[in-house]
């Protein structure tokens, strides 16, 4: 899914992980190490005894639950006496985990909230939603849009916009609260992106439509 991901913004990324043969597993890190390859994505398994001079920076993609496996990650850059970064992304839930890493290493951890991504720029940080985290057991997403009464919605107007806007099936919106200046709709996870990302590029009346997931 990651490596999916790089890959949709013209990366070059390999994975490395315990369930790969040792022989494809040592080619990716050969083109690793000579730079044929710009990142390399490997589970805590498959990076044990991994031996790469010159790593600018370590990314923690999942925070690690023992503050042994977080040093072991971020002492793969900044060796030898030269400079790295290391940067984590954390949830709410977990800022708990940095607090205790700060404690227990002596270090202290800057937090930055992420950006929002620059039109047409692959190297801004995106704030990326785990729909299936944020699904209930039904799989239902709550997203709040700043349409609703004073625009002259209901809850069978808004479904329409919803499904003729950001192109998803009636069957995927299920409950609808009304506001005065902005509603709350279910949708399914499978439809989440659509939700964010196409619709947000529509206009209604003039106003630019704005949609966040309510956690």
């Amino acid at each position: 899914m990651l490596i999916e991901r790089l890959d949709q913004y013209k990366y070059v990324a390999e994975a490395i992980h315990g369930d790969m043969p040792q022989s494809k597993r040592e080619k990716v890190l050969r083109d690793f190490k000579e730079g044929k390859v710009q990142i390399l994505v490997a589970t805590d398994v498959a990076a044990r005894g991994l031996d790469v001079d010159d790593i600018s920076y370590v990314i923690n993609y999942d925070m690690p639950e023992d503050v042994e496996t977080y040093i072991h990650r971020i002492g793969r850059t900044g060796r030898a006496g030269k400079e790295g970064t290391a940067v984590s992304f954390v949830t709410a839930e977990e800022e708990h985990l940095i607090h205790e890493f700060e404690l227990r290493t002596g270090m202290e951890i800057t937090k930055r909230e992420v950006p929002d991504a620059e039109e047409g720029s692959k190297d801004t940080i995106r704030m990326v939603v785990d729909f299936d985290q944020a699904a209930d057991v039904f799989g239902m997403v709550k997203f709040e849009i700043n349409l609703g009464k004073k625009d002259g919605f209901g809850k069978v107007g808004l479904s329409e916009f919803i499904i003729r806007n950001a192109r998803i099936r009636e069957y995927s919106i299920g409950n609808i609260e009304i506001g005065s200046k902005s509603s709350v709709v279910e949708v399914h996870k499978d439809f989440g992106r659509k939700m964010t990302s196409d619709l947000t590029k529509m206009k209604f009346d003039g106003k630019k439509i704005t949609v966040n997931v309510v956690q």
